[in-house]
């Protein structure tokens, strides 16, 4: 079958067409920028003391994450997305330099203040349910 220059014609304008129309559809779904947002504060506690350095790490649903810092009372306050959240928390001495000069890497990460666990969203299982408006939950941590 022979193309005529006419059916070239068309088909290059349905092709121009359709590309960007089609273009378009991808990347259609949930933006995370249209989550409604509220705010958490709380209180990390680790064998009922106040956690003082460290951070809290929340995780929507949709995979959006936010952190804040501990305050020196084991305090914070952040956005965070409504609906269901893991939770993590993170609080480590600060890293060392390697005693090894030639040694890789060149500073090796502080021991953790708190068990392994709470700093993984799986094996925590922490997890808080946000609703709109204001929100409290404290985190009472344990061996």
């Amino acid at each position: 079958m022979m193309m005529t220059r006419s059916s070239l014609t068309r088909g290059v304008c349905l092709l121009i067409c359709l590309v960007p129309m089609s273009m378009g559809l991808i990347g259609c779904g949930t933006d995370s920028r249209d989550i409604s947002m509220s705010t958490v504060t709380g209180k990390v506690t680790y064998k009922k003391q106040p956690l003082t350095l460290g951070q809290i790490v929340f995780e929507h649903s949709t995979g959006e994450i936010v952190a804040a810092n501990l305050g020196p009372d084991g305090e914070y306050t952040l956005q965070v997305p409504v609906g269901d959240n893991r939770v993590m928390v993170k609080s480590s001495e600060p890293d060392q330099p390697n005693p090894d000069p030639n040694g890789m890497p060149r500073t090796l990460p502080g021991k953790s203040r708190i068990p392994e666990k709470y700093m993984s969203f799986g094996a925590s299982k922490l997890s808080f349910a946000v609703e709109d408006g204001e929100n409290t939950y404290d985190v009472a941590l344990s061996d």
